[in-house]
C-alpha cells in the first residue's frame, strides 16, 4: 500500500459494500461512475507524516494507524482518527497501544480495529493489538499460537474472523497463516496441506464466504497462481482448489486484489521487469479470468492504493517504475467498471488538492473515497490527504 499488503486489509467488512456474492454477475453499475474531484484534508491535528501505515473505514470515521516516519527508529504506534462530518482528525491513545510498526495489517471487524505483524523498532513484532474507537483503548492479543511474526502478509477479516497468510521473515518466505478469533481471544493455525507456495507482496481478499490467495513473489520467481481458502471446513480451515489457470495475468507483485462479491480483481504491480497496467477478472464461481481492457487503463505503476467502492474500482497514485524514482511519481488514476467484455476503465486526472505520491491508503466510505499518507518521493512522508465525493 506502499499500496501492498496493507491496502489489502481495508477490505469492507465482510464484504458488505460488495454486491451479492452468491451471484457470478458482475455488480450493476447504472452508466459510468461519478467524476472523482479531490478536496483536500485538513492537516490540523493529523498525524505525523507517514508511510506503510495502516487505513481503515470504522462506519463514520477514518482510523489512520503505524507506519514509517523515517526516523531512527522509523516506526512509530501513534494514529489519528478522521471524521469527514466534521472535518476534524482527533489521535489515538498510546496507552497500551501494541508496539511500534509499520508494513503490518490492520482489518476492522464492524466494531473494533486489530493490527498485526509488521517491523518494529528493531525486528519483526510479534504481538498484536484491538483498538475500540469507541472508549479509544486497546486490548492487547493472545500470542499463544499465533504464526511466526511477519511482515509482507496479508489479512482478511470474514466477519468473525481474521485470517493470516503469507509473508516474510527476513530472508525466509512462509506459506503459513493463523485465524483469529477475536470473541475468545485464541488463534488457529491455518492448514497446511494443500496451501499454497510461500510467498511475500501477494494479494489476498474474501468473497463473503471464502479467501482467495494470489500472486506475489517466492523470492525467487514470481507467481501468478493461487488457491481458495474455506475457513469454515475444520478448525483450521481447508484450501479447496486452485485459482484458474485459462486467461489467468502474469505474474505480479504488489498489486490490486479486491473482492467484489462474484468477481476478484486484479490490477498493476511488478513482475520483476516492468511495473504493469494489466489485470483480471476472476468469476468466483466459474473460478475462470476474464482480461481487464487496458483501453483507458491508468498507466503502468505499482505502490498505487486501491479500494472496492461498491461497484466500482478506484485506483489511484503509485509508481511508475520500481525501485521508484522521484520523476515517476503518479497523480491520476482510474475508475474500472468490470464487465464480461473486459470492463471499462474511467480516467482520475492529477489535481493539486492530492498530490502524487506512492504508498498512500484509501478507504471507502459508502459516500466517498479518502486517500492519505503515503510517500511524495523516495526520501519525504506526507499527513496530506483528499476525499472526493462518489
Amino acid at each position: 500500500m506502499s499500496s501492498r499488503t496493507f491496502v489489502l486489509a481495508l477490505l469492507p467488512l465482510a464484504c458488505l459494500a460488495c454486491g451479492d456474492p452468491a451471484s457470478n454477475e458482475p455488480p450493476d453499475q447504472d452508466g459510468p461512475p461519478k467524476e472523482i474531484v479531490w478536496n483536500a484534508l485538513p492537516t490540523n491535528g493529523a498525524p505525523a507524516p507517514r508511510y506503510a501505515h495502516s487505513a481503515v473505514w470504522a462506519g463514520s470515521k477514518m482510523i489512520v494507524w503505524g507506519g514509517d516516519l523515517g526516523g531512527n527508529p522509523a516506526a512509530t504506534n501513534t494514529g489519528g482518527i478522521y471524521d469527514p462530518a466534521t472535518r476534524t482528525w482527533t489521535s489515538t491513545s498510546t496507552a497500551g497501544a501494541p508496539a511500534a510498526r509499520f508494513s503490518h495489517t490492520a482489518v476492522w471487524t464492524g466494531s473494533k480495529m486489530i493490527v498485526w505483524g509488521g517491523f518494529g523498532a528493531a525486528d519483526l513484532e510479534a504481538a498484536g493489538g484491538i483498538y475500540d474507537p469507541a472508549t479509544d483503548t486497546w486490548t492487547p492479543m493472545s500470542t499463544m499460537g499465533q504464526p511466526p511474526p511477519r511482515f509482507a502478509h496479508t489479512a482478511v477479516w470474514t466477519g468473525s474472523k481474521m485470517i493470516v497468510w503469507g509473508g516474510a521473515s527476513g530472508a525466509n518466505v512462509l506459506g503459513s497463516g493463523g485465524i483469529y478469533d477475536p470473541e475468545t481471544d485464541t488463534w488457529m493455525s491455518t492448514n497446511g496441506a494443500g496451501a499454497p507456495k510461500g510467498r511475500r507482496y501477494h494479494g489476498a481478499a474474501w468473497s463473503g464466504q471464502q479467501m482467495v490467495v494470489w500472486g506475489g513473489t517466492d523470492a525467487f520467481d514470481w507467481l501468478n497462481d493461487g488457491l481458495w481458502f474455506d475457513p469454515t471446513g475444520t478448525p483450521q480451515g481447508v484450501w479447496i482448489r486452485p485459482t484458474g489457470t485459462s486467461n489467468v495475468p502474469e505474474r505480479r507483485e504488489r498489486m490490486t486484489l479486491v473482492a467484489t462479491g462474484p468477481l476478484f480483481l486484479v490490477w498493476g504491480g511488478w513482475n520483476g521487469g516492468v511495473n504493469l497496467n494489466t489485470g483480471g477478472q476472476l468469476d468466483a464461481e466459474s473460478n475462470e479470468w476474464t482480461p481487464t481492457t487496458i483501453t483507458g487503463a491508468p498507466g503502468i505503476r505499482a505502490d498505487h492504493a486501491s479500494v472496492w467502492a461498491g461497484n466500482h474500482l478506484v485506483v489511484w497514485g503509485g509508481c511508475r517504475e520500481t525501485p521508484c524514482m522521484p520523476n515517476n511519481i503518479e497523480g491520476d488514476g482510474g475508475q474500472y467498471v468490470p464487465g464480461r467484455d473486459g470492463g471499462t476503465w474511467y480516467p482520475i486526472a492529477a489535481q493539486a488538492n492530492l498530490p502524487a505520491r506512492y504508498g498512500a491508503t484509501l478507504v471507502y466510505t459508502k459516500s466517498s473515497v479518502i486517500a492519505w499518507g503515503g510517500r511524495t518521493d523516495p526520501s519525504t512522508r506526507t499527513n496530506t490527504g483528499a476525499e472526493a465525493p462518489l
